[in-house]
């Protein structure tokens, strides 16, 4: 598990115990502490942690069963049952569009590709190397949010492949710029993705 959630967790931990304490006082936002919970106004704590922009999403509170989110034993339960053959769309073959080159997560940020030299074509494939470099763009921050991901039919005996014929090419940053949604331009802050496959 990332760093900072498991810090983030023992922040919480600490919090509850101060609440049952009959401590109510929340720190607030310090610009130099990143990692501090706030308040939301309604007495949820928010999550303040440092780390990997992708993985860590700030000023968020934890995910509640109501919420309908999935848990990561849930998720690995899935994988592990339905994994076999899986495969991201744009993961293993938006690599394919020569000018596409620029736009894909490995060289985001204008980072040139240091890992092509050491690295096979499928050891980047499995890193994300060939996801699209943001799929969400706001003002505030930006990630690779939304994937598509293809799970074979389990109960065939066919050998077809699943081909994908088509992507959609994403937009490149510096059109997005200042940060979305925008009136002319995209009305929403996610990049829209979009795959065509045969089998």
């Amino acid at each position: 598990m990332h760093r900072s959630l498991d810090e983030h967790k023992a922040r919480l931990a600490s919090a509850a115990e101060s609440d049952q304490a009959g401590d109510h006082d929340i720190k607030e936002d310090d610009e130099n502490d990143s990692s501090t919970p706030t308040e939301n106004g309604t007495g949820e704590v928010y999550a303040q942690p440092d780390g990997d922009e992708d993985r860590v999403l700030k000023n968020t509170r934890p995910a509640r069963p109501e919420d309908g989110l999935m848990s990561l034993d849930e998720l690995k339960s899935v994988y592990e049952k339905y994994g076999k053959g899986a495969f991201s769309v744009y993961g293993h073959n938006y690599g394919r569009l020569e000018k596409e080159t620029g736009n894909w997560y490995g060289e985001r940020d204008g980072k040139p590709a240091t890992a092509l030299e050491s690295s096979t074509k499928q050891q980047r494939v499995l890193e994300g190397y060939y996801e699209p470099a943001w799929t969400n763009v706001t003002p505030l921050w930006r990630c690779t949010l939304d994937y598509i991901f293809v799970v074979p039919p389990q109960d065939t005996t066919s050998d077809t492949p699943i081909n994908v014929t088509h992507l959609l090419p994403t937009h490149r940053l510096e059109d997005l710029e200042p940060g979305l949604p925008r009136k002319g331009k995209e009305p929403s802050d996610h990049v829209p993705i979009m795959a065509q496959m045969e089998w």
